[in-house]
């Protein structure tokens, strides 16, 4: 059954606006001389001066994905930065998993490593501890000899100061054995104890999310397909201080719920965001009680795709939502109160959210700027509306949904290998400008090449021909995680296979010399 609905047109962005009292906003684009962005996963984290600290992945056409960190001040003036780079002759991934400010000073962060070797990769998470000037004072490395990381992870710090990094993880036999990963390790950087959760096939299971609870319990949040409902559902899976499982549930609705974050409330129940439908044109947000039984659920409706990447507990009790709208190409932020009620919705041209953080109910935002296709990094600070002078207003459609939910449940510990991991950094000099980002042609443009892409909408595989010789592509679902990667050694056809991927749209990422250059394609069955 199609719906209907009214949808009022978004206002023009505001060519004059003054920010309320004691909220400094802006909007800055930064890139490394020599490198380009390496992809969605990107990190923000408020400080207690009133700036922020970023992390994002930066890729080199020599060594691969470098990792780099940013400082700002409350200005959104660039204090420092460090960029994480493999060592000559070396190549691989850094890709960010987090960044938290601590409380006594310094910073922690998570990132998945892999070093690419002749015939294979080795694939860890590495944990990194930082002074207030981003000089690593420990770094890490946490492996099993017989499984590997399937996507990026996540953090969090206990309130005993301890730390705890998230992940898929799978068996190397590749059967029907990926699971929930969790690695708790204290503040020197040894080893606790690891746990896996949630036994799922493992081309069709995400993690998507890992979040600490009021009373120290650990709450994590993903997505698997379920051959039962014939349908991807959402999976939240809630354990105790010590790792020990307490209830893991999948919800499901009339249509696909795909989980992208979660956060635990003070009273114990639990909110999730994601996207729903298999048109991916619709935001859904979900409340649970303490055990984990839906308590309500409302769809928020626009006529371009709207996918949410994250989602925080705003300090008057309602909710904070960022993510991406219009096919990865415009960002949005969105406030509802305690009952899911939209209060008010702005997008960001070209400049997509991939994460934020809140200070005195001040926005810290952090993604990618796609009008130079995803090559730099968007730094956004926003006052209590959600406003920064460069926004326009969205008006969504909001309807009650029905979810059901049924227990889905497997634990076992997983015994890890710590080690030390040096990290070469070095602090390049970066290009840093601000002001709304422009919606008009490039200072430097790039020329569009030739791309043929079929069949679509697709079923199995889709054909790739392009003019131009590409180094890589990368399919991403439209909260911006990256979900297939084909190293292309300056190929200009290649097929790829998208069979185990659910109904639903996509974005497909083309890198090559040229630049970096993309399209949307169709998952249907």
């Amino acid at each position: 059954m199609k719906r209907l609905f009214i949808f009022l047109a978004a206002s023009a962005a505001l060519s004059f606006f003054v920010p309320q009292a004691g909220a400094q906003t802006y909007s800055h684009r930064i890139g490394v001389p020599g490198f380009t962005l390496g992809g969605p996963a990107i990190f923000i984290s408020a400080t207690p001066d009133g700036g922020s600290i970023i992390d994002a992945p930066f890729r080199s056409p020599l060594t691969g994905e470098a990792n780099l960190l940013v400082k700002t001040d409350a200005a959104g003036t660039i204090q420092w930065q460090r960029l994480r780079d493999h060592a000559p002759g070396d190549s691989g991934q850094f890709i960010p998993c987090g960044i938290r400010a601590l409380p006594g000073g310094g910073y922690f962060e998570s990132l998945r490593g892999a070093r690419y070797l002749s015939s294979t990769a080795e694939l860890y998470h590495i944990a990194v501890r930082t002074d207030s000037t981003g000089a690593i004072s420990w770094s890490n490395a946490y492996k099993h000899a017989s499984m590997i990381l399937l996507n990026d992870g996540f953090n969090l710090q206990t309130a005993g100061g301890d730390f705890v990094i998230g992940s898929l993880i799978a068996d190397t036999a590749g059967a029907d054995s990926s699971y929930y990963h969790l690695v708790k390790i204290d503040g020197a950087g040894n080893l606790l104890w690891s746990r896996l959760y949630n036994s799922f096939s493992a081309p069709k299971n995400y993690m998507t999310d890992l979040r600490l609870c009021p009373n120290g319990d650990y709450l994590l949040g993903g997505m698997r397909y379920d051959p039962q409902l014939a349908a991807t559902v959402a999976v939240i899976t809630r354990t105790d201080s010590a790792g020990n499982l307490l209830w893991s549930k999948k919800y499901y609705g009339s249509s696909m719920l795909a989980l992208t974050d979660c956060i635990a409330l003070p009273g114990g129940g639990v909110v999730a965001a994601g996207w729903s439908g298999g048109s991916v044109s619709t935001l859904f947000l979900l409340r649970s009680d303490v055990a984990g039984n839906p308590v309500w659920a409302h769809e928020f409706i626009l006529p371009e795709p709207i996918a949410p990447s994250e989602l925080r507990l705003h300090p008057d009790g309602g909710y904070a939502i960022s993510g991406s709208s219009n096919g990865v190409q415009l960002g949005f932020l969105m406030k509802t109160d305690s009952a899911g009620a939209l209060q008010w919705m702005r997008e960001f041209p070209t400049a997509v959210l991939n994460s934020f953080d809140m200070d005195n109910s001040v926005f810290h935002c952090a993604g990618f700027d796609s009008y130079t296709a995803g090559l730099n990094l968007a730094v956004l600070r926003l006052d209590s509306a959600g406003r920064n002078g460069c926004e326009n207003d969205l008006f969504p459609l909001v309807s009650p949904i029905t979810v059901s939910s049924l227990p889905d449940t497997f634990s076992a510990p997983l015994s890890m290998i710590a080690m030390p991991y040096t990290l070469p950094e070095t602090s390049p000099a970066l290009i840093d400008t601000s002001g709304c980002f422009p919606q008009s042609a490039p200072d430097l443009p790039v020329a569009e090449p030739v791309i043929r892409i079929g069949p679509l909408p697709a079923d199995k595989a889709i054909f790739v021909d392009c003019s131009i010789a590409l180094d890589e592509a990368g399919l991403y679902d439209l909260s911006g995680r990256l979900l297939l990667r084909k190293h292309l050694p300056h190929e200009k056809r290649f097929l790829l296979d998208v069979s185990q991927l659910p109904d639903g749209l996509y974005l497909l990422r083309l890198r090559s010399k040229q630049g970096v250059f993309s399209r949307k394609i169709t998952v249907q069955r």
